[in-house]
Order: structure tokens, then C-alpha cells, then sequence
């Protein structure tokens, strides 16, 4: 029995040595293939002095930099307005001298200094303060070389400049973006891609983290600890309302990406809105807009450096002018035209092409038919006329959008919107989903493809994004509820495929005048929508968001860890690898003679507990929150927060009446008033209603003034199977099957709102002590492996529980995992002290000498 326990000791040596030593350099190429940076903002001299964001990194970690040491990083100005602090200190801890990064701005310069603190400035470089603020980033690096005794500084490719420093013969850095010490004043930039190292050994931090305190290197070590940061990502995926005005008169709004300007104008008068600087003004016309505004349509022309608006249509007597053009640099009107289409086309789509100073609409609705005409209006001309186009047929629609690639304008993609082959309104009406590809040149359409359809339907919205030639972006949302959310789609040009990437916007679709259009700033890379609602199609309201591109889905924004399928292939091929060429060199091994002995007893081996995979009809709410409706497909992206939240609270009174009416209001509509409250609570169950019945055997019932919601045994839902093994005696629960559960991750993660607080604090004070039971329970009758795999539950609900920790590292430590038990304790440290502002005061070698008891 000795030579097979021998066996299994030379593999395991055999496949750490492969893991250890070969997999790491693998595995470096395979992040770096992988890895995308986001960035993090400071919270500069604008904030209050506790607010303001720093960024240690090796304040525990022992780096070593020999000979050289180079800091390289992306630097971005954030404000508009005079900016001035330390970007980042370089202190050595065996040594006194420290290095910092001072950015100040004089006049119309930029200036970056690289000082000796406490000594002299020892580089200054000058800079266009202008061309900073035009670009998004710009590269920033300081080279050291220990050697020679010199430091140089570069930025925004500019030829570096050096001069000797007081550097030491090697670093053990501790570096220091931000607020530092007494150095309290901290400009509002942000930075990304850092890469810290030189030739022996290095560090890249894409700071890919969306919350919390803790900074990870490429791999996901943590390396650094932050205060008050900004995290960047969270841009990519969170849509910010930036701007928001009402019009008492018709109104119309438009985007010039070429300025970066929203315009929201009636007849009298026009706000400008500036995304980049954040700057507003409103301003009166001299003379009024020479067009009668009713939908207030309009299109720019960006080289020209005007906004038109026009008409289709005017009820008589009307016979004034159609189209109408503002000089967006004078502000004054010029009537264009009093052609006119003479048609109703309410939501029909459009395109812009400067080539021949045209523009084009196609499709829309009026008296009661859906179109499917191309219309085209020549600015040259000043008329309209009716576009032939050859190639495939496509059906009368409405609500279709258009957009052009950016590389290339001759073409036009035409996708989805509603309508019928008849073209006949009172038929009925059928949501479309697909794609074609116009042909400037040609004349020509031809469709590329036609996805499904979707489980809730939903038209797009106005204009598609197309920044390469393999994805198109389009907003899309139910027009046909009250109150509805407009989400983000990323559709595959070539396959039709889409992801809904980015949270959602809320709209109020109840008139034919509210519309929303999509636009794509290249300059700024953001994404900016534009949504403009009407309660009764002559007042208004324009409200604009903005979301960094490119844009991210929950799922990318949640696990810092996650990477793409290719990777992920590769990380599976890398392994399988290791595993064979092991398994070879312990054949060879085990061919040779071995003197016999005697096998020691055994510790038992739990088998691995497989977090509970997604199954049809299901709702699982421990780790991300996950709907599959009963015929496997995902439809958890259709649970917006509200329905989230309305689920939620139904869900925690499963076993009761339910929730009341009036506690559904104030819980949820605590602002508004009860009529106002009412609505909104019978739209939002309506919509989960609907949601719902892609599930066999959920329902939300009405009863004596109470919702509740009723799941029946076809439908599985992991709460309410862990609930039901809470309640079990000790002795007959299931273990390994709350244990599948809880690997999952912690309960609605991710879901940081009110609302849920109060279940996440009850769904926690039960599992937490039926976890602290059986982890007592497994130490005492000797399983140190099902020991880890509870502690590692635990830490998910509570990082900082010290019980826990004691009985992890004695686990870890009996199964012969020293490093591994005494990472963990650094990791617990680290925690322990961001949570509760001090140091953990226990000692490893004491934790392992503490005795606990049920009462502890």
C-alpha cells in the first residue's frame, strides 16, 4: 500500500511542479489575450478631505525592483475646470526618499512635475492643455533606473526628459495614486492600464473591479487597497441621465456628435446641452423656427454645421413651409421648403447622406396603414421624391431603424420595427426582428437575416450604432406598455445573434410623439441616447443618458474573473495538458521496482460540491439571479430592478397572505401619491405577470387586498428549497444539497438596493447558523475537506467571521495546504481591516490554539 500512497505523493509533486511552474507562463498569455481595462476615477479636490480617493498598492506585498523600475499608465482629465494635485507618490520602504507626480495647469499649459519630495522639482514637462481635454487618455511614464541614478518622465508620446535623483540601489515600492498623508490635494483625473516592473518582474493592474475597496493585479491577486474610488467600469454598464428639460410647446431634439451638443428647441427658443463639458444654455430665436413644429422631426448636417426640421405631413389648411433649417453657429432659421411628402409617418426611420447632400425616410404610419417607401428629400433640390429601390421585398413597417457604418457610408442597415404584408393597420400588426443591407450605389436591398422573436416584444428605437463591420447596436422596448424600459442590444450583423448589454432606461410610451434615438460619440466613445416623452403630444420632456462604450453586460460587470470563451478554452486545453504530461511522467515512475511498505490511515476525501446549474423552470436568487423559463431558455434579463423587487418581496411571504397593497406601495412608491402609487403598482404586476408565465406553476394570485405569489412543485426555486432545509432537523437535511446551493454565490448578488435588504438580513440570520453548526460538527468527526467547502460558503455571507477562519486554516493545514492556510489568513486580515477600520489582532499561530463551542 506505501508504493501506491508513494504513487499518488510523486503526482501530486509531479502536477504542482506543472501547475506552479510551466502554468503560470501559460497562463500569463492567455490573460493577456483576454484582459480589457476599464480605469478608475479620483474624487479630487472638489470633494471633501475624506472623500477623496486613494490608491496603495504593495502595501503588504513584498515587490522587489532591482537595477530598473518603470510606471506606466493612462492618464484622463475628468473636469473641464482648472485642475491641480499629486497624481501618485513612489515611497521605498527601506528608504526615506520619496518620488511623487504633480499635475497643475497655467494659463492655456498642462504641467506634469516629477519632484524630490520635500527637495526640488527634478522634470517639468509643458503641455497644450487643449489637446489633453480632446483626447479621452493619454500615456504618462516614469523610468528609474537605479544604476545610473536618473529618473525620466514622459507624456502624450512627447520625448522623455531626465535628470539625476537621490534613488536607491533597489526599490521595495509601496506607490501611491491620490491622497497621501499630508498630500491631501488630489486633482480629478483618472487613470488605467498601470503596469508596474521592468524586465525580471512586473505587475498590470487593468482595474476591471465595479465596487469595492480591494485592487487586483491581471490574475486577480489582490495587490492594493483603495478608498473613495470611482470605478470606470461601472460607465460601461450603468446608464447616467445627464441632462433633463421640459418644453410647455411642441418640441423636437437632435445630437451633434461633431460638437458634442444635444439640441431641444420649439418654436421659440433652443437649449444646448453640452455632454463633455456638462455646460447648458438656453437661448431665444430672433425670429421663430419658419415651420409649424408638431412631431418636431429633425436630422443634422454635420459639415454644413446645421439642424433641419421638417414635416411630412400637415392637416389643412395648412400651407407654410415643410422644412426648415438652423444655423447652429448664428442661430438663425431658414426656410427651406414647402414640398412636402403628404403623408403621415409616424415612427418611421431615416439616414443622412452627405455625399449627395440628401436625406431619406423609410416606412411609418398614418391613416391607419403601415408604409414601405423610401422618400427622399435633396437639400440641393429642396423637394422631395419617392426613392426607387430594387432587390428584396420588405414588409410595410413602422417603428424600423436605420444607421450607417462608420467606415462606410454608401451603406444603410434597415432593421426590425412592426407591421404587416398588407400594409393594413386593421389587420393586426407583427413585430419584426431583422436585418437589410441598403446599397447607396446600387439602389439596391437585400435582407441578411431574421431572428426570433422575443418573449416579450419590442420595437427599436431610432438610429443604429455600427462601429465595425461585426456588430450593430440598437435600443429596443415594448412600446405597447405604459411604462416600459428601454434596454441596449448588441446584434451580430453577420448571424443576427444578440447580447443585452448595459442596465435599462425608463420610458413612458402612452403617445405616438415619444420616441427615444441612439447615437454614438466616437470622439468621447460613449453611447448617448436621447428620450423624449409626451402625456399628451404637445408638452414634452427630453432626457438624456450617456453609457462609456464599449458597453458591458451583468454578467461582465459582476465577475471580475470571467473571462471570454476563448480563454476559457484555453485554460481547459492548458489543464488537460498538465494533467497528461503528469500522469506520463507517473507511469514512467511507477514501471520502476519499489520497496514495500506500509500505507499510514488515510484522511477522507469529500467529492467536490458542483454549484446547482440552471435547470428549465427555474428561479435561482443565491448568485447572480437567474430565470429559465420552461423551455431552458434564460429570460433573467427580462426581470428589470423594479420586477426584481416586486418578486422579491412576494417571494418572502410565500408562506403567509402575502404582501398588502398598501405595503407594496409604500414600500416601493413611498414619494408618490396613493392614485399615482396605484397605477404604477397594477402596471408593474401586470408586466410580472407576463414575465411570469414563461414558468410552469408560477402565479401571483389577488386576494382580500393581498398579492401573493404561489410556486408550485414543477417549478424549482433554490430560496425556497434552502428555506426547507434550514427547517429540517440536523440530523435528516441533505448537506450536500444546500451546499450545491450556496456555491452559487451569495444570495441576490449584486442586488445592492433597499428594497432587498431586509430578506438578504433574514435569508442570512437562518443559513448562517446551520452553516456555523455543521462546520462545528464536520471539524469535530474529522472531515477537514468538507470543512473548507463549508467555511468557503460562510465567507460568502460573512468574510469577517473569525470562527470560521480558525476552523478553515486548521483544515487546510491538516490536508497539508500550509501556503494555502496562510494566504487565507492574509486575505481574512486584509478584510478585517478594510471592513472594520483595524487590525486583525489575532495571530495565526493563535487561531490555531482557539478551542469554540455552539454558544461562541
Amino acid at each position: 500500500m506505501k508504493g501506491v500512497w508513494r504513487l499518488i505523493e510523486e503526482f501530486r509533486t509531479t502536477l504542482h511542479y506543472m501547475l506552479f511552474r510551466i502554468g503560470p507562463i501559460l497562463l500569463i498569455l492567455c490573460n493577456m489575450a483576454g484582459a480589457r481595462a476599464q480605469g478608475i476615477g479620483f474624487n479630487g479636490g472638489h470633494k471633501p478631505i475624506d472623500e477623496r480617493t486613494s490608491i496603495e498598492l504593495f502595501p503588504e506585498y513584498q515587490a522587489t525592483f532591482k537595477h530598473q523600475l518603470d510606471i506606466k499608465f493612462e492618464l484622463g482629465l475628468t473636469s473641464a475646470n482648472p485642475t491641480i494635485g499629486y497624481i501618485l507618490r513612489i515611497k521605498n520602504k527601506q528608504r526615506a526618499t520619496i518620488l511623487n507626480l504633480h499635475y497643475d495647469e497655467e494659463n492655456e499649459n498642462a504641467i506634469l512635475r516629477l519632484n524630490e519630495e520635500g527637495k526640488a522639482s527634478i522634470i517639468t514637462l509643458v503641455m497644450k492643455k487643449e489637446t489633453l481635454h480632446n483626447q479621452r487618455w493619454f500615456p504618462v511614464h516614469i523610468h528609474l533606473d537605479m544604476d545610473q541614478g536618473k529618473a525620466s518622465l514622459s507624456a502624450n508620446n512627447m520625448e522623455s526628459l531626465s535628470s539625476a535623483a537621490g534613488l536607491p540601489k533597489e526599490y521595495n515600492p509601496s506607490i501611491i495614486f491620490g491622497k497621501s498623508d499630508h498630500l491631501i490635494d488630489v486633482p480629478p483625473v483618472a487613470i488605467r492600464n498601470l503596469w508596474i516592473g521592468n524586465t525580471n518582474e512586473s505587475y498590470f493592474f487593468p482595474f476591471r473591479e465595479h465596487a469595492g475597496t480591494r485592487v487586483h493585479e491581471q490574475h486577480g491577486v489582490v495587490m492594493g487597497n483603495v478608498s473613495n474610488p470611482i470605478w470606470l467600469i461601472n460607465d460601461s454598464y450603468h446608464w447616467k441621465q445627464t441632462f433633463e428639460k421640459a418644453s410647455l410647446t411642441n418640441a423636437g431634439s437632435d445630437y451633434s456628435a461633431a460638437r458634442n451638443e444635444v439640441y431641444y428647441f420649439n418654436a421659440e427658443g433652443m437649449t444646448i446641452f453640452n455632454i463633455k463639458s456638462g455646460e447648458t444654455k438656453s437661448v431665444k430665436f430672433a425670429s421663430s423656427c419658419p415651420i409649424r413644429i408638431v412631431l418636431g422631426n429633425s436630422f443634422v448636417d454635420e459639415g454644413a454645421g446645421k439642424l433641419y426640421v421638417y414635416e411630412t405631413f400637415y392637416d389643412p389648411p395648412y400651407s407654410g413651409p415643410t422644412l426648415a433649417s438652423l444655423d447652429l453657429n448664428t442661430l438663425v432659421w431658414t426656410a427651406e421648403s414647402n414640398d412636402r411628402v403628404g403623408l403621415e409617418l409616424h415612427h418611421h426611420s431615416s439616414f443622412f447622406n452627405n455625399r449627395d447632400s440628401s436625406f431619406t425616410v423609410f416606412g411609418g404610419f398614418g391613416a391607419m396603414r403601415y408604409s414601405n417607401e423610401f422618400y427622399t428629400y435633396s437639400l440641393l433640390e429642396h423637394s422631395w421624391r419617392t426613392a426607387k429601390i430594387k432587390g428584396d421585398h420588405i414588409v410595410p413597417r413602422y417603428f424600423s431603424s436605420a444607421g450607417q457604418p462608420m467606415g462606410d457610408r454608401d451603406i444603410v442597415y434597415l432593421f426590425g420595427g412592426m407591421g404587416n404584408e398588407a400594409g393594413k393597420h386593421i389587420i393586426g400588426r407583427k413585430y419584426f426582428y431583422d436585418l437589410y443591407k441598403l446599397d447607396l450605389d446600387k439602389g439596391e436591398i437585400r435582407k441578411k437575416w431574421e431572428a426570433p422573436g422575443e418573449p416579450i416584444d419590442f420595437v427599436p428605437a431610432r438610429g443604429i450604432v455600427i462601429p465595425d463591420s461585426i456588430n450593430m447596436y440598437v435600443l429596443g422596448y415594448p412600446e405597447h406598455l405604459t411604462n416600459s424600459f428601454i434596454k441596449l442590444y448588441r446584434y451580430d450583423l453577420t448571424r443576427g445573434e444578440h447580447t443585452i448589454l448595459g442596465d435599462s432606461i425608463p420610458i413612458f410610451s402612452d403617445r405616438i410623439s415619444t420616441r427615444a434615438k441612439l447615437y454614438y460619440d466616437h470622439a468621447q466613445k460613449k453611447l448617448v441616447t436621447l428620450v423624449q416623452e409626451s402625456p399628451d403630444d404637445v408638452r414634452s420632456t427630453l432626457k438624456v443618458f450617456v453609457l462609456d462604450f464599449p458597453p458591458i453586460s451583468e454578467a461582465s460587470l459582476n465577475a471580475l474573473h470571467k473571462q471570454s470563451t476563448t480563454r476559457a478554452k484555453l485554460l481547459d486545453a492548458l489543464l488537460a495538458f498538465l494533467l497528461c504530461t503528469a500522469l506520463i511522467l507517473l507511469i514512467r515512475k511507477a514501471q520502476k521496482p519499489r520497496p514495500r511498505d506500509i500505507l499510514p490511515d488515510s484522511l477522507p476525501v469529500e467529492a467536490p460540491i458542483q454549484a446547482t446549474g440552471h435547470k428549465p423552470n427555474s428561479v435561482q436568487l443565491f448568485g447572480d439571479f437567474t430565470v429559465i423559463n420552461r423551455a431552458g431558455k434564460d429570460i433573467s434579463h427580462l426581470f428589470s430592478l423594479r420586477l426584481r423587487q416586486v418578486f422579491c418581496l412576494l417571494l418572502s411571504k410565500t408562506g403567509e397572505n402575502g404582501v398588502s397593497s398598501q405595503l407594496l406601495n409604500y414600500t416601493l412608491w413611498p414619494d408618490k401619491e396613493k392614485e399615482k402609487a396605484k397605477t404604477l403598482r397594477g402596471v408593474t404586476i401586470n408586466h410580472l405577470r407576463k414575465v411570469l408565465s414563461e414558468l410552469s406553476g408560477v402565479e401571483i394570485v389577488f386576494s382580500k387586498g393581498h398579492f401573493r405569489l404561489v410556486i408550485g412543485d414543477e417549478c424549482y426555486c433554490d430560496y425556497l428549497e434552502c428555506m426547507r432545509l434550514v427547517d429540517e432537523l440536523p440530523e435528516m437535511r441533505n448537506q450536500n444539497e444546500y451546499l450545491s446551493i450556496l456555491s452559487r454565490g451569495k444570495f441576490l448578488l449584486g442586488t445592492d438596493d433597499i428594497v432587498f435588504d431586509k430578506l438578504k438580513e433574514e435569508t442570512e440570520s437562518k443559513v448562517i447558523p446551520m452553516l456555523l453548526e455543521d462546520l462545528r460538527q464536520s471539524a469535530k468527526f474529522n472531515r477537514p475537506h468538507k470543512t473548507i467547502q463549508i467555511a468557503n460558503c460562510i465567507f460568502q455571507f460573512d468574510p469577517i467571521n473569525e470562527q470560521t477562519l480558525s476552523y478553515c486554516i486548521k483544515a487546510k493545514i491538516q490536508i497539508k495546504q500550509e501556503v494555502k492556510a496562510h494566504e487565507l489568513y492574509y486575505r481574512f486580515s486584509t478584510d478585517y481591516q478594510n471592513v472594520m477600520a483595524e487590525k486583525f489582532a489575532i495571530s495565526f499561530q493563535d487561531l490555531l490554539k482557539k478551542q469554540y463551542t455552539s454558544s461562541d
